[in-house]
């Protein structure tokens, strides 16, 4: 096996190779030699080592965002979402499996309709694009508004098979908006009078 090792360093580079056999003894039991099985394990040490790379750049650009991210799959029905859920909302549940009830029973109801409306017409429409903005429950029950964006993706016969998106608190903002059209209604009720 060693030659083996050696061409195939010498003809495209380090190559790893994967070994397994066993000993084999004659009939008084004296050691004969062995049998076994080498195979060219490169490839999948290299996806191996790149999905690595993929997970912990997902991870690291997972923490340095300000939104809390969460990855549905369509098969199985969970969702798994990222620190930013628990960071952002104060729940202890990122990288469990969860199911869609979990994320729409903190919708508010006045708005879960609404939003439910809203992404069922984007997958109807085949967008590859899910917005809504919404309150959402945080785990103390006070509720924030939220920019839900998301990517939808489709396999080739068009069928929804993952959704990844992301929850971004808003309330701020909203209220920020809120206060300067309350200040424009009082200053055009005062120019009235």
């Amino acid at each position: 096996f060693r030659d083996l090792v050696l061409a195939r360093q010498q003809r495209n580079g380090l190559r790893y190779i994967s070994i397994s056999g066993e000993p084999l003894f004659d009939a008084a039991g004296a050691f004969t030699g062995y049998h076994g099985t080498a195979r060219d394990v490169t490839e999948i040490i290299k996806l191996s080592e790149a999905l690595h790379l993929a997970e912990d750049r997902y991870r690291v650009v997972a923490q340095a965002t300000v939104s809390a991210i969460w990855d549905h799959d369509e098969d199985s029905g969970s969702t798994r979402w990222t620190e930013g859920i628990d960071e952002i909302f104060g729940y202890r549940v990122a990288g469990q499996s969860l199911s869609t009830d979990w994320w729409l029973e903190r919708v508010a109801p006045e708005d879960r309709e609404r939003v439910m409306a809203g992404y069922a017409a984007a997958i109807a429409a085949e967008s590859p694009h899910m917005n809504a903005e919404y309150r959402f429950a945080r785990a103390d029950g006070s509720y924030a508004y939220v920019a839900d964006r998301g990517v939808v993706l489709y396999d080739e016969a068009g069928k929804v098979y993952r959704r990844i998106g992301g929850i971004t608190d808003i309330t701020a903002q909203r209220q920020a908006e809120f206060s300067l059209r309350e200040s424009e209604a009082r200053f055009r009720a005062m120019a009235d009078a």
